[in-house]
């Protein structure tokens, strides 16, 4: 008895902490699967960040991004005029780009797997 007792209350606490988790997606605005490619996002090494600038057809941008160490956690930061006034992304269509990127809306697990197809 004590074990099933045991097993709905680890349920129910599992079930609060989800519902808090999309309780705070739904308050932000953004959709899970936006969370998630931010999540994956802040991950990123300074070198990662490159690499998505390559994928994102922005490698103009890869000196300033490299000496300026931009890692994922960084990045996720960033808004319109950090692009423009800080890392010099003066065309309005490249930061319209990355600040999808950014938000999520651009899915980085597709970016990382046309990243593994071109290295296989």
């Amino acid at each position: 008895m004590y074990n099933v007792i045991g097993k709905l209350e680890s349920d129910v606490t599992l079930l609060k902490e989800n519902i808090g988790e999309y309780v705070s997606v739904i308050k932000s605005g953004a959709t899970p699967v936006e969370v998630e490619n931010k999540e994956i996002l802040k991950a990123f090494t300074s070198d990662q960040v490159l690499q998505a600038l390559d994928l994102l057809s922005l490698s103009q941008y890869k000196n300033t991004f490299s000496v300026k160490r931009v890692t994922g956690l960084e990045l996720v930061q960033y808004n319109d005029t950090v692009l423009s006034q800080d890392l010099g992304m003066t065309s309005q269509s490249d930061r319209i780009r990355m600040m999808l990127f950014i938000e999520g809306r651009e899915a980085v697990w597709k970016l990382l797997e046309a990243q593994s197809q071109a290295t296989e």
